[in-house]
């Protein structure tokens, strides 16, 4: 894993190919420098330091909405792009309701993390991808698996989950996570409040 965490760490200021990426500021585009029709450019900071943000195309909708493992929070899945670095690019949000909000770093943090980490030492580490064909798991590249801060996904500390006065409202999150082969075209995405079924690679 780690030398895959280099490959893709090495990658993410040239996540421009098959996923339409970007990194370290800046904004993708379709033919003649506009965003692609039913698109938004979207920037997410990445819990490891060593990395600047990704960049993406983000459809304006979700591909797909379910219920949480935790009252008042929806989760919804707007895409699973390839890179060529060897990644996908999970981009997913939580749609939380006032009561839901309150709790955030208590429920839905540690439960996101692949190490149940708090607020000290967050992130979505624990998003993966499953081939259910061939019966395998692909995790979010980490250079330490033990320690979130490490992680190349979204940061869940501030301005996320730990803040003073968390509202209701759409917290979008992404993942770079390891890619399956490139004859894989349907796979699950798990993360630790829920999971989505049948999910296209683009």
């Amino acid at each position: 894993m780690r030398q895959g965490f280099r490959r893709v760490a090495a990658g993410v200021a040239a996540l421009t190919a098959t996923a339409g990426l970007a990194a370290c500021g800046g904004s993708s585009s379709g033919p003649g420098g506009t965003a692609k029709v039913g698109t938004r450019t979207m920037h997410f900071h990445l819990a490891s330091s060593s990395q600047g943000p990704v960049t993406a195309q983000v459809p304006k909708q979700p591909i797909q909405t379910v219920a949480s493992s935790q009252p008042g929070i929806q989760l919804q899945l707007f895409s699973a792009q390839r890179a060529q670095s060897g990644a996908v690019l999970v981009v997913f949000a939580l749609k939380v309701d006032s009561a839901a909000a309150q709790k955030l770093s208590s429920t839905a943090e540690p439960a996101l993390s692949a190490n149940g980490a708090d607020e000290s030492d967050a992130s979505v580490s624990g998003v993966s991808i499953v081939d259910p064909a061939g019966l395998k798991q692909y995790k979010t590249f980490m250079s330490k698996p033990s320690e979130d801060s490490t992680c190349l996904c979204s940061d869940t500390g501030s301005p996320f989950f730990v803040n003073s006065s968390p509202a209701a409202g759409t917290y979008m999150l992404a993942a770079l996570v390891a890619a399956p082969p490139s004859n894989v075209k349907t796979v699950s995405v798990v993360t630790g409040l829920g999971s989505f079924a049948n999910v296209p690679l683009t």
